[in-house]
């Protein structure tokens, strides 16, 4: 009898004290950083009222228990139990030492910010290293190159290339998150049939944030680290002798191949870098709604789009970026608001369909950036492709440029604005529409671009088959 009511006592009053330091640490004003268990008022008000009965229970048990063991029994030094009186003022004092002592670890934890922000730090590296999940799941390390560019080499004073080259090698380097994985499946699933449980793994993976990982295949082998985020993010400078002993087939002006190796590990991924001169014409495309069905309006739509099923192209896109490709010599270069942890099954699409090859530019999901639904509904790609048109034509001296978007999110008025900076560089302007009679935003976003420059498509079929 007395060991259960230890043991129901120690439980109440553990779980009591835990749900207040893990509401306080979730809901803590002094520390300004996002944290990954925000709950919002109607969550920590259910947790109060429970946890407040909670705590009424296990008073109420410490009474009834401590008044029945102190008169009924005492233990002797030899283990044999013998009737004893005690005094209801000694009760009285240790109910009273157990309700402040419970008061007293709240309060102090709740309004001390550095306590509150070791607990943080605690929690936060405890959900990045997955101890957890490493327990009850096999975790596996993958390791995904994405496909970048190389661009001549400028000197940081002058607009004049060199012959070298400087290239771009991008990846994720990360560990499959079972847990997490299991979660995000829970949340989509009244809105999504048939998940892609290898989609959701790779979403949900987990950064491998430091790693040294070697680059090879090149003229040297090259060492680097993962960022925070398990990203790789390597940028080197190379020959335009070496170039062309390494340059294989491969888009319209070819590309290099090289290695990356996880040390210590038996893992070595192939990723592929194209090269951009500063001469000729490149196609920029978005994905999501230009050449791929995706319903970026709704959130239902997205997820269904993204995460089952087979992906489906817009109709006539493939064999008209073929002929581009073929006529104009055009290099291609892929610029979505995706997350690059599905680049795997965006490459599987693009291959199927048969769109040429080319660099992909996306942007990378982080689980204490921002929230899960929202990273499909943000507009942060706005600055992330701003940055990257930015890039392709500051690091090109007169290389044009087409653009294909769609109207569903912000692509007219980014390529609006991109025109505006560089009237010269920029061919054409095509926006995907559901319709064509629906022109009415688009006439207000190109006002003071001429309508020569800009043109809407609803499928492949509609876009020209020469551009000028």
């Amino acid at each position: 009898m007395i060991c259960i009511f230890l043991i129901v006592q120690g439980v109440c009053g553990l779980v009591v004290v835990l749900v207040y330091i893990t509401v306080a640490v979730a809901n803590c004003n002094p520390i300004n950083t996002t944290f990954p268990l925000q709950l919002n008022g109607n969550v920590v008000k259910c947790i109060f009222v429970v946890t407040y009965w909670l705590l009424t229970f296990s008073i109420a048990w410490f009474a009834i228990g401590h008044i029945w063991i102190f008169r009924k029994t005492n233990v002797s030094s030899k283990g044999q139990f013998c009737e004893t009186n005690v005094s209801t003022v000694s009760i009285i004092i240790l109910l009273y030492g157990y309700i402040l002592g419970i008061w007293y670890i709240g309060f102090s934890i709740w309004n001390n910010a550095s306590i509150l922000r070791w607990l943080q730090n605690i929690i936060r590296q405890r959900l990045e290293h997955n101890l957890i999940s490493s327990f009850l799941f096999s975790n596996e390390k993958q390791l995904i190159l994405v496909p970048s560019v190389a661009f001549r080499h400028r000197s940081n004073n002058s607009t004049n290339p060199s012959d070298d080259w400087m290239l771009y090698a991008q990846g994720w380097f990360f560990e499959e998150n079972g847990i997490r994985a299991k979660f995000i499946r829970s949340i989509i699933s009244p809105f999504v049939d048939n998940i892609d449980k290898k989609r959701i793994s790779y979403f949900t993976g987990s950064g491998k944030k430091h790693k040294s990982l070697c680059i090879d295949g090149l003229t040297y082998e090259m060492c680097t680290k993962t960022d925070a985020h398990g990203l790789i993010k390597k940028q080197f400078q190379i020959s335009n002798n070496d170039i062309k002993q390494l340059r294989i087939p491969g888009g319209k002006y070819g590309k290099i191949e090289y290695s990356v190796s996880a040390l210590k590990q038996n893992m070595k991924t192939k990723g592929e870098i194209f090269l951009c001169d500063d001469n000729g014409i490149s196609i920029i495309s978005d994905i999501d709604d230009t050449i791929k069905i995706t319903g970026v309006t709704s959130i239902r739509s997205v997820l269904r789009n993204t995460f089952a099923g087979t992906f489906h192209a817009v109709a006539g896109m493939s064999e008209r970026y073929r002929h581009y490709e073929s006529y104009y010599n055009a290099t291609f270069h892929y610029l979505t608001a995706s997350p690059d942890q599905l680049y795997p099954f965006l490459r599987e699409f693009l291959d199927r369909e048969q769109f040429p090859l080319g660099s992909y530019h996306m942007r990378h999901f982080s689980w204490f950036d921002i929230d899960f639904f929202q990273f499909f509904l943000s507009k942060s790609f706005i600055k992330q492709k701003t940055s990257i048109l930015n890039m392709f034509i500051q690091e090109t001296y007169s290389r044009k440029f087409i653009l294909f978007g769609d109207i569903f999110q912000k692509d007219p008025e980014i390529y609006a604005d991109i025109y505006r900076k560089y009237p010269e560089r920029i061919l054409k302007i095509f926006i995907r529409v559901s319709q064509l009679n629906e022109p009415n935003r688009l006439n207000k976003v190109f006002q003071q671009i001429p309508k020569s420059k800009w043109d809407i498509f609803v499928d492949g079929f509609d876009l020209p088959e020469h551009f000028f």
